[in-house]
């Protein structure tokens, strides 16, 4: 598993890149990294690109990472691009799971032009 981030802190934006095959493991060293950050604020909006990266979690690692990320700080707004169909399915339990604990709104996209215009939408500049 690859994880890069960058922290656009002007447009309140963190920019994710994920690759390889990703385990709730993964994402929770991730998330811990990330949060870990001095730049990294509370309710910033995330765009989280998963199109080279295989998201391989069981229901309940699904479940257990919701609720490990319900306990720690979370972005306001998040939008995930996937590549494949099966991480589609993957990342629609997630927000199944999380969008009424937590996020303002979610969406997955495809197509990083189309997540980039919504989550530019959402920008909240005071947070």
């Amino acid at each position: 598993m690859k994880y890069k981030y960058k922290i656009i802190p002007e447009r309140n934006l963190v920019q994710e890149t994920w690759e390889g095959q990703l385990s709730k493991q993964d994402l929770i060293a991730a998330f811990s990294q990330l949060s870990a950050d001095p730049e990294w604020k509370k309710h910033m909006n995330v765009i989280a690109d998963f199109r080279s990266a295989q998201i391989d979690l069981s229901t309940q690692d699904m479940q257990d990472y919701v609720h490990w990320v319900r306990q720690n700080d979370t972005p306001k707004f998040l939008a995930i691009i996937v590549g494949r169909t099966v991480d589609f399915g993957m990342s629609r339990m997630f927000q199944i799971l999380s969008e009424t604990n937590f996020y303002e709104d979610s969406k997955i996209f495809y197509d990083l032009n189309q997540a980039e215009k919504w989550i530019e939408s959402k920008y909240d500049y005071k947070s």
